[in-house]
C-alpha cells in the first residue's frame, strides 16, 4: 500500500517528470510479474523473420503443424512449448533466439 501512496503523490504532483514517473511504473509492473513467476514474451523477431522470408503466419502454421490455438498464443505474446518452437526453429532453420526474445 506504500507504493500505492507514492504513486498517487506522483500523479497529482505538478512537477513530476512524466517520463521518470512512467519509467518507475514500468519498473514497478516487471518487479511483480517476475516476483510471481510471469515472464514477459516477445515473439517480434518471429514476425520479423517471416518477412524477411516472404512468409505469411499460414505458411508457418503449415509448414510446422501448429494448431490455431498455439498462434493465437504466438499473436498475443503468450508462453507456448518448448516443442513448438523447435518446430519453429527447424521450419525455419534457425535458433531460439532468432524468433523470440524474453523481456524483463
Amino acid at each position: 500500500m506504500k507504493t500505492l501512496a507514492i504513486i498517487q503523490q506522483k500523479l497529482y504532483n505538478k512537477n513530476t517528470d512524466i517520463s521518470a514517473f512512467w519509467s518507475d511504473i514500468s519498473a514497478i509492473i516487471r518487479f511483480v510479474l517476475v516476483y510471481r513467476g510471469v515472464t514477459m514474451i516477445s515473439y517480434n523477431k518471429l514476425w520479423k523473420r517471416l518477412i524477411d522470408l516472404g512468409m505469411k503466419k499460414k505458411d508457418l502454421k503449415d509448414a510446422t503443424g501448429i494448431g490455431s490455438t498455439t498462434m493465437s498464443k504466438l499473436n498475443n505474446n503468450e508462453p507456448v512449448s518448448m516443442d513448438v518452437m523447435l518446430k519453429i526453429c527447424i521450419a525455419l532453420n534457425c535458433n531460439i533466439g532468432d524468433v523470440m526474445d524474453v523481456v524483463l
